[in-house]
């Protein structure tokens, strides 16, 4: 699968955060500039670029188009996918909040491609 990143915006990491995982935005005051590893349970913001950032180190995220992401899960081609508590994408039920979809079928703990939504 061809990945082609869309917008690409840069962040301060809260945490360690790895590459290729679902990232959420920290607010902190009026500073709107720091991300964390998605938990699962907020909005996700996109998914951190090829290389992951240490505690207040600067991390890409890809907010846009087509990018890897750790598969949590076993997922199919076309499923929608969201966030599991450690930033890796699993299938999205009825309900949950969709962040994108899987566009390779792929085992938990593959490298697999989702369409950001």
């Amino acid at each position: 699968m061809n990945n082609k990143p869309g917008l690409i915006a840069n962040y301060t990491a809260v945490g360690v955060i790895a590459a290729h995982t679902f990232a959420s935005l920290v607010t902190v005051g009026e500073d709107d500039t720091q991300v964390a590893t998605a938990n699962g349970t907020g909005l996700v913001l996109g998914v951190t670029a090829d290389v992951g950032a240490a505690d207040g180190g600067r991390v890409d995220v890809v907010l846009t188009q087509i990018t890897p992401v750790i598969y949590g899960g076993n997922l199919t081609r076309g499923e929608p996918v969201k966030s599991d508590a450690n930033g890796h994408a699993v299938l999205a039920e009825d309900g949950d909040a969709v962040c994108g979809q899987a566009l390779q079928t792929g085992l938990a703990g593959e490298l697999g491609s989702v369409l950001l939504r």
